[in-house]
C-alpha cells in the first residue's frame, strides 16, 4: 500500500510508478487516497487505487502488510502492518514545524522505518527526534539509508518531464540556465521576515538583465510554495528591500526581460522535475541544494539572514563549515562568481563532492529499486499481530 495523498507524487509516488512499470507478482501496490477525484481518475485508467473512506478502502487497510508513505501517521494502520516513512527530504535546517525549540511532539517512533539518504543525516535526525517530546522511543535501527526515490528523476528524466521542460522554454535555447530557489521564511508561528530576492544594496534590475543577455543566460525564480501562495495576497503583502512596494511587484519587474521567468509549482509541481535542466543553483538554506548535490553542478549561496535562521530554526550541522559553494553578499560578487563559472572555473568542486559524500550514500538513480528491494525483504518476513 502506498501514498495517502491527493496526487500520485513524492517518494511514495515514485515507488508506486516503479512497481507498476517493472511489475512484481509478490508485491501488489495500491495507492490509497482521500480524494474522490483522484480515485476516479486512477481507477478509470486502470491503476490500482482505493478510496480510503469506502468499504474497499477500509478492507485494504486491514489486509495491507506494508505501508509506504511520505507523511501520513502510522496510527492509521493495523499493528501488523510494517510502516515505512519516506519523507519528502531531509533539510539542512529544522523546518517550520521542526524548529529547534518546537513544542510539537515527534511521531517518528510510530513509524517502523524512516528512509534517509546517508548515515550522516540519519544520525542528525536521530539526535533531533530524541531531543523532542515523544522522541525517547526513536531508535537508530529505524533509519534505513536507501536514498529518496524522487531523486531518481535527476539522473534520467522521463520523456513527459523532458516534454514539460521543452514546452516551458519553447524554441529558445540558452547557454546557461540559472535557478534561484530560496528557502521558505514566512511562517505564522515564528517572527521571521519574508523571503527577499537579491537583497543587495548595489543590485540593479537593468544590470541583471544586461548581464543575462550578454552571457546568453536564463534565470528561473522559484519561491517556496508556502511563500508563493502569499505573493499576491494584498492582506499579507510581502515586503522587499528594493524600491518596489512589494516582492510581487519586484518580481514582476524582474520578469520584464524574457531572460527571467518564474518557475512556479504550477509549471513544475516538484522541483526535481526542474533541476535536471539547471546548470547553476542559487539558494540559501533550501533543501534543494542537498538534492542538487547529486548532479555535481555549481551552487552559490545567499545566506543574508543566517543569524535569524540559526536562532529560529537551527541547523542539523555546521552550515558554513560544510558549505559547497561561495557566499554572496553583493550583486558585484554574484556577477563575478557567475562569470568565473562561465569561464570553466569551479573552485568549490572539492567541497561540493565532500558534502555529497556525507549527504548521499548512493549518488545514483536507483533509490526506487532499493526501496522496493527493502520492501521485498520485509514482505518475506511479515510482522505478527500483537
Amino acid at each position: 500500500m502506498l501514498g495517502f495523498d491527493s496526487e500520485v507524487r513524492g517518494n511514495s509516488g515514485q515507488v508506486y510508478h516503479w512497481l507498476l512499470e517493472h511489475g512484481d507478482d509478490a508485491l501488489k501496490p495500491v495507492w490509497m487516497t482521500n480524494s474522490k477525484e483522484l480515485y476516479e481518475r486512477l481507477s478509470t485508467s486502470g491503476y490500482p487505487v482505493a478510496y480510503q473512506q469506502s468499504l474497499r478502502g477500509q478492507l485494504c487497510l486491514l489486509q495491507a502488510d506494508i505501508a509506504c508513505y511520505d507523511g501520513v501517521s502510522a496510527n492509521t494502520f493495523h499493528d501488523r502492518v510494517t510502516t515505512i516513512k519516506v519523507r519528502h527530504e531531509v533539510p539542512v535546517k529544522y523546518g517550520p514545524e521542526a524548529a529547534k525549540n518546537a513544542a510539537t511532539p515527534t511521531d517518528a517512533s510510530k513509524h517502523d522505518y524512516l528512509v534517509s539518504t546517508s548515515a550522516f543525516l540519519s544520525a542528525r535526525q536521530l539526535e533531533y527526534y530524541q531531543a523532542r517530546k515523544g522522541g525517547t522511543g526513536v531508535d537508530e535501527f529505524q533509519f534505513v539509508e536507501l536514498g529518496f526515490p524522487r531523486n531518481d528523476l535527476l539522473f534520467d528524466p522521463p520523456s513527459d518531464i523532458q516534454r514539460q521542460w521543452n514546452v516551458f522554454v519553447g524554441d529558445t535555447e540558452f547557454e546557461t540556465v540559472l535557478l534561484y530557489a530560496p528557502t521558505r521564511r514566512r511562517h505564522r508561528q515564528y517572527d521571521v521576515e519574508n523571503t527577499d530576492l537579491f537583497p543587495f544594496a548595489d543590485f540593479s534590475i537593468d544590470a541583471l538583465h544586461e548581464f543575462l543577455e550578454a552571457h546568453d543566460m536564463l534565470l528561473l525564480v522559484r519561491l517556496h510554495p508556502g511563500d508563493a501562495k502569499q505573493l499576491d495576497n494584498e492582506e499579507q503583502m510581502l515586503e522587499t528591500s528594493h524600491q518596489q512596494e512589494s516582492l510581487s511587484t519586484f518580481l514582476d519587474e524582474l520578469c520584464r526581460s524574457d531572460r527571467v521567468r518564474r518557475a512556479s509549482s504550477d509549471d513544475f509541481s516538484d522541483t526535481n522535475e526542474l533541476v535536471p535542466f539547471v546548470d547553476t543553483l542559487i539558494t540559501d538554506y533550501s533543501t534543494v541544494y542537498h538534492t542538487y548535490l547529486l548532479l555535481d553542478r555549481p551552487i552559490v549561496f545567499i545566506p543574508y539572514d543566517y543569524e535569524t535562521a540559526a536562532e529560529t530554526f537551527g541547523f542539523k550541522y555546521d552550515y558554513f563549515e560544510h558549505l559547497p559553494g561561495p557566499t554572496i553578499d553583493s550583486f558585484e560578487s554574484l556577477i563575478e562568481n557567475l562569470k568565473r563559472l562561465e569561464n570553466g572555473a569551479d573552485p568549490h568542486r572539492d567541497e561540493r563532492r565532500a558534502l555529497r559524500e556525507k549527504i548521499h550514500e548512493y549518488p545514483d538513480g536507483n533509490a526506487s529499486q532499493r526501496v522496493v528491494d527493502f520492501i521485498r525483504t520485509l514482505s518475506s518476513n511479515p510482522k505478527q499481530d500483537t
